[in-house]
């Protein structure tokens, strides 16, 4: 039923049209103009023919609208500037409130761990846009410290809500299930009825603060990264799993320990990911930044991170004392 069409295209693919329906309306004619077979017989030599008399011929023409005027073009380029400078309003509220519902969902102090240092960090991307990463860390009834560094697809406002549904139901599920995959298999079940939509990635460490063993789960994130005091980075033995929404029952787990000097890294892509580099690559960055023995968390994410990362980046740095260190330094939350 559309014969017309006058449509301006707005931010993110988006477009507003006006559509207008047929208009049929009758031309007149001096004699029939479509008469192909008077056009034949006459040949290219006659210039000017009656196509057998002058009478009126009256087409019925339909297919089209009524044409649209400048004045309604015009007028739909104005409101196409009203609309585009609301709609960025509103997103810059949106970010503001996505960002504050991030940073709300991040803890104001990290657990204090004798004979550790913990560090964690958060940035958001190069554009300002907020994400879905978030971490955590705080003290288990049993004594062992749990570490979580997570990542939920997409940005806004959506993204920072999911994370902090997530992050506040893994709380409730750690302090509950003794194992970090018992609590990750429900986690997972929790995502897929509450927002069916969503995914997200997770590392989930328990660590013993007196042996330096970790046990840990990921479901579809990046590994840890072990510092060795001699030997330097390395990388545990691949535990894969899904992404959270993606589960089939319970994950696996690893084990690895953290030896007197060296620390442990968790991290989310934003950290390695930089556009026109390998993922390789943006991993060997990393591993050789955490090879300085003067480590430290700033520096670390100063020598790996793009400026200019369209993703947020969370890394989190558990450092184990070495013998005869001095009292650790004060807990350092950047945000």
């Amino acid at each position: 039923d559309v014969a017309g069409i006058l449509a301006v295209t707005m931010s993110d693919r988006d477009a507003v049209a006006w559509l207008r329906r047929e208009a049929v309306h009758d031309v007149d004619w001096g004699g029939d103009p479509y008469n192909k077979a008077i056009a034949r017989r006459e040949g290219d030599t006659v210039r000017l023919s009656p196509r057998k008399s002058f009478e009126r011929w009256r087409e019925t023409v339909r297919g089209s609208s009524l044409p649209w005027t400048e004045e309604q073009a015009e007028t739909a380029r104005i409101l196409r500037g009203h609309m585009v400078a609301s709609g960025y309003l509103r997103s810059r509220r949106d970010a503001r409130a996505a960002e504050t519902l991030q940073r709300s969902a991040l803890p104001d102090r990290l657990p204090d761990v004798a004979g550790w240092t913990v560090q964690a960090s958060y940035s958001p991307s190069g554009g300002g846009r907020v994400g879905g990463d978030w971490y955590d860390a705080f003290m288990l009834p049993d004594g062992r410290l749990a570490v979580t560094v997570g990542d939920v697809a997409g940005h806004g406002m959506p993204a920072a809500s999911t994370m902090g549904q997530l992050r506040n139901a893994l709380r409730a599920l750690l302090l509950r299930e003794a194992a970090p995959a018992a609590a990750v298999a429900d986690l997972d079940v929790f995502l897929r009825v509450t927002m069916p939509d969503q995914m997200a990635t997770l590392l989930v460490g328990l660590l013993d603060p007196v042996t330096g063993e970790l046990e840990y789960v990921r479901a579809g994130h990046f590994p840890p990264l072990v510092l060795h005091p001699r030997t330097g980075p390395t990388w545990p033995e691949d535990v894969r799993t899904l992404p959270l929404g993606y589960l089939s029952g319970r994950p696996g787990s690893g084990r690895l320990t953290v030896p007197p000097g060296g620390g442990v890294l968790l991290f989310t892509d934003g950290l390695v990911e930089r556009r026109g580099t390998s993922l390789r690559e943006g991993l060997e960055r990393l591993e050789t930044a955490c090879a300085r023995q003067d480590l430290d968390l700033a520096s670390v994410v100063d020598a790996v991170r793009d400026p200019a990362s369209a993703d947020d980046a969370t890394t989190v740095l558990l450092r184990r004392a070495a013998p005869g260190d001095a009292a650790p330094e004060p807990l350092e939350v950047a945000r």
